[in-house]
């Protein structure tokens, strides 16, 4: 039978082909072409090495499904200052976006691996995204509330900039399962947004392992920074949240002995003003035999006692300056790791 049969029996916007996917779409017009086509549209795209030209574009109600990450690879042969895959803004915002099940290889010629803005309901799942000059993805309400953002077993790697961000007035986002590692700045920044976040692994990235920055009543559980430049983990704006099973360790790699493994700043310049009426429940900093010489200042800095996050069931590991926190009135010298609560 026919490709052209067999396509014809599908419902309204998919394309589809014996094996789940079209062969033909094997360049960005095809793919956009059958995007734009139908509303709702469900694209999926076969196994291989899709080598794109051209930005793809999506708006609401549209699913870009590939064969799964590192199966289906969207790789870009030509320059994308913006992004390879994404949404172009509009004032009045998107709905119900899905990417998922596929590779974006910015190949350095795209400015970012995905960036949606303004997008609600928008699912990002079993995503690989790497080699872009910005960052590898990037999800923002562009300062309009912006409610349901899911994000689900994705890894960012090898980014000239962050490996994931997500910011400005992202609403009620879920965030699960994500691994971000040798970018060249921050390895996820969870950015002026309202959300929660579990399985987080941010390693050896050059800047900050993960930046909390001007967030409210979010959870963070199971959050891990190993071997970043600077700070493990840095809380600017940290509001109203919870934290458990926190580990920063081996941080400061940029310079030995001048970032922390966890750093408090007591900036008080965003919306929601400095960190406060938190509580972050088992954590471990510093370093143990397993990482060799300990590159970080201190296991915990708050830079003053107006920061309110109450830190319960630590346990400091040795750092390079031999003191496992700075903070008015209430460091301990350490030289290994403390057997105390």
């Amino acid at each position: 039978m026919a490709a052209s049969a067999l396509l014809s029996g599908c419902g309204q916007g998919e394309v589809r082909a014996v094996n789940g996917a079209a062969p033909e779409l094997r360049d960005a017009r095809a793919i956009n072409e059958r995007l734009g086509s139908d509303d709702p549209a469900l694209v999926e795209l076969p196994a291989g090495t899709i080598n794109l030209s051209e930005p793809l574009n999506l708006d609401s109600r549209k699913t870009l499904r590939g064969a799964g990450a590192g199966v289906t690879v969207l790789k870009m042969s030509g320059g994308m200052e913006e992004f390879a895959v994404g949404n172009l803004s509009v004032e009045d915002g998107e709905t119900d976006i899905t990417i998922s099940d596929l590779t974006i290889d910015c190949n350095r010629k795209a400015g970012m691996g995905i960036f949606m803005t303004r997008v609600s309901n928008l699912r990002i799942e079993n995503v690989e995204t790497m080699n872009c000059l910005r960052d590898g993805l990037r999800v923002s309400g562009k300062g309009v509330p912006t409610r349901g953002t899911f994000i689900d077993n994705v890894s960012s790697h090898h980014n000239k900039d962050d490996g994931v961000i997500i910011l400005w007035a992202s609403r009620e986002a879920l965030i699960s399962n994500l691994r971000s590692y040798e970018n060249g700045r921050d390895g996820v920044v969870f950015d002026h947004s309202e959300g929660s976040a579990v399985n987080v692994i941010a390693n050896a990235n050059g800047g900050n392992g993960i930046f909390f920055r001007n967030l409210f009543g979010g959870s963070y559980v199971n959050i891990s920074a190993t071997r970043n430049g600077r700070h493990g983990l840095y809380l600017q704006g940290f509001v109203g949240s919870t934290g458990a099973s926190w580990r920063a360790q081996a941080n400061s790699q940029k310079e030995e002995g001048k970032f922390d493994e966890i750093f408090l700043t007591d900036s008080a310049e965003l919306s929601y003003g400095i960190s406060r009426d938190s509580v972050v429940t088992g954590v471990v900093t510093g370093s143990g035999p397993e990482f060799g010489t300990p590159p970080a200042r201190y296991g915990i800095t708050w830079h003053s006692a107006d920061v309110d996050i109450e830190f319960a069931n630590v346990r400091f590991g040795v750092t390079a300056s031999g003191d496992e926190c700075r903070a008015p009135d209430n460091c301990i010298a350490a030289s290994a790791l403390s057997d105390r609560n």
